[in-house]
């Protein structure tokens, strides 16, 4: 995705950009407006057609909700060289000879499914295009867009905008926010948001943000660089290889005191390049690292930060690069113990521990500390676990062998693989 054409060239296509009386420099698009008859803004149309138009070789447009085919037309339109996939279960005969009528039919891929299964389906196969736009035109609700977003991640272009319709709505705007928070600031970023002052011109409020897969890509690359260079040389040496994820800044007691032997060689990984990680990478992909290729990986308070629709993804990367007879050992605040000292009325008024962060209430075991330092909303909680469900977890991703203990105000839980 050409970006820098997109920033510098944008405001040039319509008039009083910014402003409540915006509306494009030039009306060939009106024609499709009127001959579709549809309800869509000749803003938001210009505005699809102009991003599509800085597609690059190899990047494709994703639409989800097409089902009117104004927005995917008029996104078409004089960008003969560019495929696109329109994600729509009301699929009908009008869309397809709209398409027909407007030389577009043999540059769409349309699937009749939601945009959940059709995420799914490309997690499974072997998908080499990249999407450089993608307009969710269709999800209602926080959880359809937030699980969308994350869920299309894997497959955006190295830079790709992301569009959301309806962000007028509570919900839309709430989970686009999170989608935002969530990731470091060089990551994604909120390039437009028409509910400020264009909510008459542009359909329901849009909002635009610019993805960038690797905004510290030379970084990245160096840090992995040597980290595999240290596992590749650990391997060749014959060490058992702790991999610590999530390892956060070095401490001299941040290991338990099984690891704190000779036999044990750590590396450690992070998302985060300031604690100076060996790895460089988030827990829900670890594709820098080989099948098979540590003895043990522990994981002390990071799955609670995740969406509960990633834990499995995450656990089931810790089961893959294990070697055979090798295990997981994972630490997460026990929800149980926290939900005893809410009923007893006490949710924030009493530490019920302290940790490296400070002293730490029944509140921040449920939502983290994120909920109360608006500063790093990375520490937020996203999900929860018991000892029931956090065994249940890992039996279900296929470890052989799953021991867990209530300690302290932890679960504590070995997964063997």
């Amino acid at each position: 995705m050409d970006t820098d054409k997109f920033l510098k060239l944008l405001p040039q296509l319509y008039q009083s950009f910014g402003q409540d009386s915006t509306s494009p420099e030039l009306n060939y698009l009106l024609k499709i407006k009127q001959e579709l008859n549809e309800q869509i803004s000749i803003n938001t149309m210009q505005l699809l057609n102009f991003a599509v138009s800085c597609l690059e070789s190899g990047e494709v447009y994703c639409q989800i909700g097409c089902a009117s085919g104004a927005s995917l037309i008029s996104a078409l339109v004089n960008n003969p060289e560019i495929m696109a996939y329109g994600i729509d279960e009301a699929f009908n005969d009008k869309l397809y000879n709209y398409l027909l009528e407007f030389n577009l039919a043999e540059q769409v891929c349309i699937c009749q499914q939601n945009q959940e299964s059709f995420l799914q389906e490309l997690s499974e196969l072997d998908w080499e295009d990249k999407i450089g736009v993608y307009y969710d035109n269709n999800s209602q609700s926080y959880r359809d867009v937030l699980a969308a977003l994350m869920s299309v991640k894997p497959f955006l272009s190295e830079q790709a905008l992301i569009i959301v319709s309806n962000f007028n709505h509570p919900e839309i705007e709430q989970a686009v926010l999170d989608f935002i928070a969530w990731h470091p600031p060089k990551q994604v970023h909120q390039l437009l948001n028409t509910k400020q002052s264009l909510d008459s011109d542009f359909d329901q409020g849009l909002t635009i943000l610019l993805w960038q897969s690797h905004p510290n890509k030379l970084q990245e690359k160096k840090i992995t660089a040597q980290g595999l260079l240290k596992l590749a040389n650990l391997t060749n040496q014959g060490k058992n290889i702790l991999l610590h994820v999530g390892c956060g800044t070095w401490r001299p007691d941040a290991l338990p005191g099984i690891f704190n032997q000779e036999q044990w060689e750590e590396l450690r990984l992070d998302i985060d390049p300031r604690v100076k990680p060996d790895l460089l990478s988030s827990i829900t992909d670890l594709a820098i690292l080989p099948d098979n290729s540590v003895n043990a990986i522990y994981s002390s308070h990071n799955l609670e930060h995740i969406y509960d629709f990633e834990v499995p993804v995450a656990l089931a990367e810790f089961k893959r690069v294990l070697k055979p007879g090798g295990f997981v050992l994972l630490a997460v605040p026990d929800l149980q113990i926290a939900a005893e000292w809410v009923i007893r009325g006490d949710l924030s008024d009493t530490p019920l521990y302290n940790s490296p962060a400070g002293d730490v209430p029944a509140l921040w075991m449920f939502y983290g500390m994120g909920t109360v330092k608006p500063n790093i909303p990375y520490m937020a909680h996203k999900t929860g676990f018991t000892a029931n469900s956090l065994q249940t977890r890992l039996l279900e991703v296929g470890f052989n062998r799953v021991e867990v203990v209530r300690e302290f105000f932890n679960v504590i839980a070995y997964g063997y693989k």
